[in-house]
């Protein structure tokens, strides 16, 4: 459970530091683009375990009634909702789904590689998950840096809604005209790490000492890491950064 007895310390928060607190949010044309709806080809019901059940039964020429009647371990009605449900790829329990595909007399080898294939369409899934969950947080603040804590203030949980306001500042960027349409032109990462270096003010309100990096999401496929001291660390791919833990997304 957590320790709801932590108490971060009074100067936590630098006075000094005045981020931009207004959501503008980042012109229509950057967010259009931007990979918000879940691809058909990642949807439950793609999934390699149902794709391929719902191939196993046309091509047995089996009823789903007839599937059913051979669980004999639970009601008819219930086997029926769980073939649906394993059909459309909203069932987890692998057991279940590989007495479904024995009753269809496929081999363990078959379900062992559907296993495989179902381990890398999680994978995917997972990646595109943490994209969209970067692209909405960019879709509402643009560029912007987050402060990752040090150890001694990790358990630091910020009231709803103070998130943004003590961990998170919005970068300022250009609007420009390309062709039809608008772009935006954050500022280079070395900038924003020779501003870290000059504590700017406009960085997050926490106290720079209680910082072990910043992110810095300079466009929703471009993510750095740079030091208190404006080191950059790492930079390119957001996949190269595990950052479920630490995306805006999940203050709210």
């Amino acid at each position: 459970m957590p320790d709801h007895s932590f108490k971060y310390p009074t100067d936590f928060i630098d006075d000094s530091h005045q981020p931009i607190t207004s959501w503008g949010g980042v012109p229509y044309d950057v967010v259009k683009n931007l990979p918000l709806d879940e691809p058909l080809h990642l949807r439950k019901s793609q999934r390699p375990l149902a794709k391929n059940l719902r191939e196993c039964i046309k091509r047995n020429g089996m009823s789903r009634l007839a599937l059913a009647g051979m669980m004999r371990e639970m009601r008819l009605v219930k086997a029926l909702r769980l073939i649906d449900a394993a059909s459309q790829g909203n069932i987890k329990d692998t057991a279940l789904i590989r007495s479904l595909f024995h009753h269809l007399e496929e081999s363990e080898e078959y379900f062992h590689a559907l296993m495989q294939e179902e381990k890398m369409f999680q994978q995917l899934h997972d990646e595109w998950r943490l994209h969209r969950s970067i692209c909405r947080a960019f879709k509402i603040f643009g560029p912007h840096l987050v402060s990752l804590l040090i150890e001694d203030v990790k358990d630091y949980k910020p009231k709803f809604g103070s998130a943004y306001l003590e961990l998170c500042a919005r970068v300022a960027y250009k609007v420009t005209e390309a062709a039809t349409e608008k772009e935006i032109d954050p500022p280079s990462p070395a900038e924003v790490a020779e501003a870290i270096q000059k504590d700017s003010s406009w960085l997050p309100r926490v106290a720079k000492k209680y910082v072990r990096a910043y992110i810095y999401y300079r466009m929703p496929n471009e993510v750095y890491l740079i030091s208190p001291n404006g080191v950059i660390l790492l930079g390119g791919d957001w996949r190269l950064y595990d950052t479920s833990e630490i995306t805006i997304s999940k203050f709210h």
